[in-house]
């Protein structure tokens, strides 16, 4: 018995040399794992532009009313973009070249301010933005130096001493990312 299993290993362990010599050589070829990432860039809004209460009487007889909101923009690495913004539905049936908000009836004239820079300490820029009626009126963000979200604050103001009726008055604005 002992003698049938040697004769059996001994058989086994010359297919083995046998097979391992019909592989004696090799061959090989290299490749490359490739990528690519693409621009992009998603936005969002911290909620809506809500200026409070208008008093055309006393508070704004001859002050504006100023308020803001934020839109936060993340993109890859390198991406730059532009940040624009939708004209007024209403453009212009207030004071004549301003956005106007409405309340049915009576509009509310009002402007939006592309901030002086990214983050959310920036300041409001003196120069109206985002009406529609300008060619580059568009807020250019510079290449984004990581995936982190970055904060683009809208500044908005409603000129003083408008005689507009009582009521709630709204405006829809869309801002748009390109990049």
């Amino acid at each position: 018995m002992i003698r049938k299993l040697s004769l059996a290993l001994c058989l086994a362990a010359a297919a083995f040399v046998g097979h391992s010599q019909a592989f004696a050589g090799s061959a090989n070829v290299p490749f490359q794992a490739k990528a690519h990432i693409d621009p992009n860039c998603t936005i969002s809004v911290a909620g809506d532009l809500d200026f409070g209460a208008y008093d055309p009487l006393v508070a704004n007889a001859s002050a504006d009313k100023t308020g803001s909101t934020a839109l936060t923009l993340t993109c890859t690495r390198g991406s730059g973009s532009t940040i624009n913004l939708s004209s007024s539905t209403n453009f212009g049936t207030g004071i004549a070249g301003k956005r106007a908000m409405s309340n049915g009836t009576s509009a509310l004239s009002y402007d939006l301010f592309w901030p002086t820079a990214v983050g959310s300490s920036s300041t409001a820029s003196t120069t109206p933005r985002g009406d529609g009626t300008t060619a580059g009126n568009g807020f250019a963000v510079a290449a984004a130096p990581s995936i982190a979200a970055r904060t683009v604050v809208v500044f908005g103001s409603i000129p003083a001493g408008q005689d507009a009726s009582t009521g709630v008055y709204a405006d829809s604005v869309v801002a748009t990312v390109n990049f």
